[in-house]
C-alpha cells in the first residue's frame, strides 16, 4: 500500500521535473540557434529529446526540430531526412515533416521527389498556404511557370500576406518580361513587410533596367541595410553607379561583392571598369581571374590576349628599368647607348 502511495504522490512530481528540464533544454536550443552556435544547439536539443516521452507530442516536435537543425546548418541532408521520416512514424499526417522532406529533396535538386512530399502535405492540409506555395516552388524549378503561378495565387487566397508567394509571382512575371507586373508584385510584398530584403533587391533591378536610377538606388540601399553581405546587391548597385559614370563608387561595391563571393562575373565587371579608367594592368589581372574561375567566359577571353601581351611588354620595361645604369660614352662623335623600350611601340 505504501508502495502505491509513493507513486501516487511522487509520480507527478517526477514528470514535472522531466517536463521542466525538457523546456529548459529546448529554450537553450533556440538561444544557441540565434547565436549560430550549432554544437551547443544540437547538444541542447538532444538533451531535450532524451527527456521526452516516447511517441508523445513533445517527441514529435523535438524530432522535427532536430531535422530542421540538420537542414538549417547544412550538416547532413541524410540525417535531416531520417528524422523527418521518424517524425512521420509518430504522426503520419505531420505538415512540417512532409514539407521538411520536400525541402531536403529540393535542396538536392530532385524536384519531382520534392513535389511528391509537398503534395502529400497538401493532401492532408488542403487549407495550408505553405503547402500550395511549396508545390508551386517545385514546378517553377521545372520551368512549369503557369502551374507555379496558379498555385502561388491559391496560396495568396489562403494567406493574402504571403510575401514569398508575391515575390515568386514577381519572378515569374519577370521571366515573361512583364516588368511592370513583376515590379507591382515586389512592391506589394514590400508594403506588407518593409524589411523583405529579396523584394527590395528584385524591384531595384527592374528600376535599374528601366533607368529609373533614383528609385533603384533607394531599394538597393535598403536591401544592403537589411543584409549588407549580399554580393549580388553590391554587384547590381555597382552597375547602377557605372551607368551614372560614378566609377570609383562602382569599383567599391564590386570589390565588396568579391569580398563576399569570389565570382567570375564580378571579376569581369571590375575588369571592365578598370579598363574604362585606363587601369590596364589591374584590368588584365581581373580578366585573368575571370578566366581562372570560368575558362569559357567570352568577354574575358576576348580581352585577355591584349592584356596578356601588354602585361609582358610592361614587365620587360620594368626589368629594363631595374638594370644597372651605365654612363653614356662618346665614341666617334656618337652617343652609344641601348635604345629604351619605353620608346618602342
Amino acid at each position: 500500500m505504501k508502495f502505491l502511495v509513493f507513486f501516487l504522490v511522487f509520480g507527478p512530481t517526477l514528470w514535472s521535473l522531466n517536463q521542466r528540464d525538457l523546456l529548459i533544454y529546448e529554450n537553450q536550443t533556440t538561444h544557441f540557434l540565434r547565436q549560430n552556435d550549432w554544437r551547443k544547439s544540437f547538444h541542447s536539443l538532444f538533451s531535450a529529446l532524451h527527456e521526452a516521452e516516447k511517441n508523445s507530442e513533445d517527441e514529435l516536435r523535438l524530432t522535427i526540430k532536430l531535422a530542421h537543425l540538420y537542414f538549417h546548418f547544412g550538416k547532413s541532408l541524410g540525417d535531416a531526412e531520417g528524422y523527418y521520416k521518424k517524425a512521420l512514424q509518430i504522426d503520419p499526417y505531420s505538415l512540417s515533416a512532409y514539407l521538411g522532406l520536400g525541402d531536403v529533396y529540393f535542396k538536392r535538386k530532385q524536384y519531382r521527389q520534392a513535389i511528391h512530399f509537398y503534395e502529400m502535405a497538401l493532401k492532408y492540409h488542403k487549407d495550408n498556404y505553405l503547402a500550395y506555395s511549396s508545390v508551386a516552388m517545385g514546378f517553377y524549378e521545372l520551368a512549369e511557370g503557369e502551374r507555379a503561378s496558379h498555385l502561388y495565387k491559391i496560396a495568396l487566397q489562403k494567406n493574402p500576406k504571403d510575401i514569398v508567394s508575391l515575390n515568386n509571382l514577381g519572378n515569374i512575371a519577370l521571366d515573361a518580361q512583364n516588368l511592370d507586373l513583376a515590379a507591382d508584385y515586389y512592391e506589394q510584398a514590400i508594403k506588407i513587410n518593409p524589411d523583405f530584403q529579396a523584394a527590395h533587391a528584385n524591384v531595384a533591378n527592374i528600376y535599374l533596367y528601366q533607368k529609373r536610377y533614383n528609385e533603384a538606388k533607394k531599394h538597393f540601399k535598403r536591401a544592403l541595410e537589411l543584409r549588407y553581405e549580399d554580393p549580388s546587391v553590391h554587384s547590381n548597385l555597382a552597375n547602377l553607379y557605372y551607368e551614372k559614370r560614378l566609377i570609383e563608387r562602382a569599383k567599391f561595391h564590386l570589390r565588396k561583392a568579391l569580398y563576399y563571393e569570389d565570382h567570375p562575373v564580378y571579376h569581369n565587371n571590375l575588369a571592365v571598369m578598370e579598363k574604362f579608367t585606363r587601369e590596364y594592368k589591374t584590368a588584365g589581372a581581373e580578366y585573368s581571374k575571370t578566366l581562372k574561375r570560368n575558362s569559357n567566359y567570352s568577354n574575358a577571353r576576348h580581352n585577355s590576349g591584349f592584356f596578356k601581351n601588354r602585361s609582358m611588354r610592361v614587365r620587360e620595361t620594368l626589368n629594363d628599368a631595374q638594370k644597372k645604369i651605365t654612363p653614356k660614352r662618346l665614341i666617334r662623335g656618337n652617343w652609344r647607348h641601348r635604345k629604351s623600350r619605353f620608346l618602342e611601340k
